[in-house]
């Protein structure tokens, strides 16, 4: 069930990536056998690979792109190994350290953000072995809210005001939160924070946390970004990806609107092999949805245009579809017309 648990997890924190790829990598024979034995025991698909003797600067650069290593071996060996690729927590993979006779199992790299932390102790309690968990908020026993946001697939808005709160967390300090009606709370129940109500958290400076899809305050504001909102589109065929992101970028703007939040971009199917449109949803990694033209007139809670009937029988393809794919939501920005694309904003219901 740890293991499951594990699972589910780290692919919630690897979601923008189609499969979970873990390496586990050996050099001795007795490394090759526990190696193995723990892919074998894991619910996760695990490549198992010897390091070779020669070539092995392009073997860790290739081990680079796996969103888990697994190095049976010396530490030394994958940190002079690894370190010409470290690039930043936010990007670089989880990288566990286990002794060849399983007796301690280290969290080397992206203990947080890339489950390394969570995956050690998952393994040592596998193995029977000692976690090695080096980092300060886990060795007080504090929050990680890194980790809370890739556990909600939050986007965390600025990394250094991240590190900051946990600098803050560690010294002792309360820190103000607000969050969003709808988004869960219990996390921020603990003791370290004090959950505030919006006109009460606007009045305190210094350094804060808002979950928000909204710019509500700036400064010294860490911002946890649901992924909530759904964009509703009509446009004409043949509009390119540039005019798209301009006019999107542009009312997001205006209306304090962060573009992390985007989680699924709706048309109609007659749109379905638009490329301005697919590399739009690529671009702010939402998930594009296609609806009939039969499904978007069935749509009553909208206003219709004669004009746009004449051409997808459908009276409002940007509302309709934004109410469709948000699971009739709130709209929070009504249709919006700019040149050969209309844009609605919508709000998704909560379950």
């Amino acid at each position: 069930m740890l293991i499951q648990s594990f699972t589910k997890k780290i692919s919630n924190m690897n979601s923008e990536k189609n499969n979970l790829r873990v390496l586990g990598m050996y050099i001795t024979t007795s490394a090759h056998k526990l190696c193995t034995q723990l892919a074998n025991k894991l619910s996760f698909s695990v490549e198992v690979k010897k390091l070779p003797k020669d070539n092995f600067r392009n073997f860790f650069k290739e081990a680079f792109k796996y969103d888990v290593i697994i190095a049976v071996m010396a530490t030394g060996i994958v940190v002079r190994g690894l370190a010409p690729f470290i690039k930043s927590k936010q990007t670089d993979p989880a990288v566990i350290v286990i002794d060849e006779k399983g007796k301690f199992v280290i969290s080397l790299l992206s203990g947080h953000i890339g489950g390394a932390n969570m995956l050690a102790r998952e393994i040592a309690n596998l193995i029977n072995a000692t976690p090695v968990i080096t980092t300060s908020s886990d060795i007080n026993n504090l929050p990680a809210v890194d980790v809370y946001a890739k556990e909600m697939n939050y986007t965390i808005s600025d990394f250094k005001i991240c590190k900051d709160v946990a600098m803050a967390l560690i010294k002792g300090k309360k820190i103000p939160v607000y969050v969003e009606t709808g988004e869960p709370k219990h996390f921020f129940r603990q003791p370290c924070f004090q959950l505030l109500d919006k006109k009460s958290f606007l009045k305190i400076d210094g350094l804060k946390i808002a979950v928000s899809e909204k710019l509500i305050c700036s400064n010294d504001t860490l911002y946890l970004i649901p992924k909530r909102l759904v964009l509703g589109m009509g446009f004409h065929r043949g509009l390119d990806f540039e005019a798209m992101m301009a006019f999107v970028k542009s009312q997001f703007k205006i209306r304090k609107l962060f573009l992390d939040a985007v989680k699924i971009i709706a048309t109609i199917d007659k749109r379905n092999n638009e490329k301005g449109f697919f590399t739009l949803c690529d671009t702010i990694k939402a998930t594009p949805i296609f609806f009939s033209e039969n499904e978007l007139a069935a749509v009553s809670a909208v206003t219709q245009s004669e004009v746009v009937k004449k051409y997808h029988f459908s009276g409002n393809v940007s509302e309709a579809a934004a109410l469709l794919a948000s699971n009739h939501g709130k709209i929070i920005v009504s249709k919006i017309k700019g040149g050969n694309i209309t844009l609605c904003i919508a709000k998704e219901k909560y379950l």
